[in-house]
């Protein structure tokens, strides 16, 4: 979309909003009052002034019980009943109510815009070799600077108590760096040696365009007087702590997902999701697209007359949410929570196994089913947990998957003024302790919301990792919070490989890539799995009910499997290892 065209497109919005707010807000809202309430009072008044009359009563006793009554039946404008307490923040947001054959229809428009520059020292860890291997893209490859900013307008339609539909229209754009798609190819992700997958950096979507559709859903509720509803169309969808399928926020698209979710709520008792959703892999440019919004380059593109249904993944699964624990004399919250995700993929998806499969097709594609269970408590006489597991069956290609993951936090907060918290956890996923036996041992990636769950350096995700670390938190005072934690990272097995937050192998990791650098080097081939550690601290200051400033600092210090083997210094000359700094500020502005 070019400049001119985003500039039209965005008047067209702000017209739009503008004729909503001045008209709806003012004269609709005024006549469902009226309709609902005010004339009704009068009415009643007028009758009973006669009736005052008639009964030879003064007028002005007749005037207190007509005042009386209309305050009696006041309404709210929002939801048509008495005495609402519930729908004050609605009234400030809401721009347009009026009833349409009998039905209130109700128009609320909302947005936020985010701004964040983000600073990047030791991408690689290695400075030296990056700057041997390519020194025209040095800059690009060891440190990166740039700022990202992000705007999103929400549309959200009510009719009556069962219908109501939602629009996100989305800008995401790194400065700097008009010009097409071509131009707006973000930096290496930091850490990943030259692979995308996973970037903050990413600012377009699939097709490479900055302005697009977030979301855009409708949804039917109450069916058969039950609390049960369907919403269909492209939705932000996530579950739990994101673990495993989350809406990758953090990243300047974020991720939506093409599909259809079904939710029904018990007696309060558990709540059910079943949801499928369709996932097409790549455009020509090989992004992946649809319910990837965080632009993923592929190593192959797909052309259109490749990209058909036989291609695509297809993500089904059912989520329960029960609270077994509330209300039989335990203190606190606590919430139970099993599912089952199956993924169902005509190509490969990242593979583990050394990942040898050539290119990214295997013509027997990949079925992997996550059965897991989460475990959630707090208020807990100060206590607060996260316990879960889940196991990863199926095939991945046409190597069968045996795998896990599981992560325990628990955490304490003490009862005085800063409200201190601190939390100690671990986790852990599998990794393929003999890649050769036919069996992968290394867990699958669905759609997670890898960052801040294994540092905020977004280095590593729970593929053949494990994490211990140590979490804390304190409010000095009002709107004001300051976080710390501290990761101690290592491989699961020696025989498998470094996995970044985006899911694939990093380059050079692999077993048989790193014996071979090593021997090259003359480095012995048993070296330490422990990769590093990271420090992460971070404030967040909530300058208003619509500012917030979030500061952040992240240092990973390099551990002995970067220092003593060949993985970051097997260019011939250039041993020097370095730690990684990541460093950002970020404002967020909703209204």
């Amino acid at each position: 979309m070019g400049t001119k065209n985003l500039y039209r497109y965005w008047c067209l919005l702000v017209a739009f909003g503008l004729v909503v707010s001045l008209a709806p807000a003012g004269v609709y809202a005024e006549e469902a009052a009226e309709e609902e309430g005010t004339e009704e009072t009068t009415d009643e008044g007028s009758e009973e002034s006669e009736e005052a009359e008639e009964m030879d009563e003064s007028e002005d006793e007749a005037t207190e019980e007509a005042d009386e009554e209309e305050e009696e039946a006041e309404v709210c404008d929002m939801c048509g009943s008495e005495d609402c307490e519930g729908c004050e923040m609605q009234k400030e947001q809401t721009w347009g109510s009026v009833r349409v054959n009998g039905e209130d229809v109700t128009v609320t428009i909302s947005g936020d815009i985010r701004t964040r520059g983000e600073s990047w020292q030791g991408t690689g860890f290695n400075k030296a070799r990056a700057r041997a291997a390519n020194p025209a893209s040095y800059d690009r490859e060891a440190r990166a600077n740039f700022v990202l900013s992000r705007a999103r307008m929400n549309f959200d339609l009510s009719i009556g108590e069962n219908i109501s539909a939602h629009w996100t229209l989305q800008d995401s754009r790194q400065w700097g760096t008009e010009g097409g798609v071509a131009g707006n190819v973000p930096p290496p992700a930091p850490g990943t040696n030259g692979d995308y997958t996973g970037s903050s950096l990413a600012v377009q979507d699939g097709d490479g365009q900055h302005t697009d559709t977030r979301e855009v859903w409708v949804e039917y509720g109450n069916i058969a007087g039950q609390d049960l509803s369907v919403r269909v169309g492209r939705q932000a969808f996530k579950l739990g702590n994101e673990r495993y399928i989350g809406t990758f926020d953090w990243n300047n698209n974020g991720r939506s997902f093409d599909g259809v979710v079904a939710t029904h709520s018990l007696d309060g008792f558990v709540t059910a999701k079943l949801f499928g959703f369709r996932i097409e892999h790549t455009d020509d440019d090989g992004y992946e697209v649809g319910a990837a919004y965080s632009s993923t380059p592929r190593s192959t593109a797909y052309t259109k007359t490749t990209r058909h249904n036989s291609t695509d993944r297809r993500l089904y699964g059912l989520n329960l949410d029960f609270t077994l624990l509330d209300g039989v004399g335990i203190e606190g919250k606590h919430s139970q929570n099993p599912f089952v995700f199956i993924s169902d993929d005509r190509r490969r998806i990242f593979l583990g196994e050394r990942e040898t499969v050539a290119g990214d097709t295997d013509p027997s594609g990949s079925t992997a089913v996550l059965l897991g269970i989460r475990l959630t408590g707090e208020e807990m006489y100060g206590v607060d947990y996260n316990v879960e597991g889940v196991l990863h069956r199926g095939r991945v290609g046409s190597t069968p998957l045996r795998a896990y993951q599981f992560a325990f936090e628990f955490g304490y907060t003490i009862d005085m003024d800063l409200d201190p918290r601190i939390a100690l956890g671990y986790e852990k996923g599998s990794g393929d302790h003999n890649p050769t036996d036919g069996v992968n041992n290394t867990p699958v990636q669905l759609y997670p919301t890898n960052h801040g769950l294994y540092g905020w350096a977004d280095q590593h995700s729970l593929r053949n990792l494990t994490d211990y670390f140590i979490e804390a938190s304190i409010k000095p005072c009002s709107g004001f919070k300051l976080y710390a934690a501290m990761h101690f990272f290592k491989l699961t097995d020696s025989a498998d490989g470094w996995y970044t937050v985006g899911g694939p192998m990093m380059a050079g990791s692999s077993p048989d890539a790193l014996t071979a650098a090593n021997q090259a080097a003359g480095i012995s081939d048993k070296v330490s799995r422990t990769t590093g550690s990271e420090l992460d601290l971070k404030g967040v200051i909530s300058c208003s009910d619509h500012l917030d400033v979030e500061i952040g600092w992240s240092h990973y210090f390099t551990g002995a499997y970067l220092r003593d083997s060949a993985f970051v210094r097997n260019t011939a000359g250039q041993a020097q290892v370095n730690d990684l700094d990541f460093v950002y500020l970020q404002l967020s502005l909703g209204f």
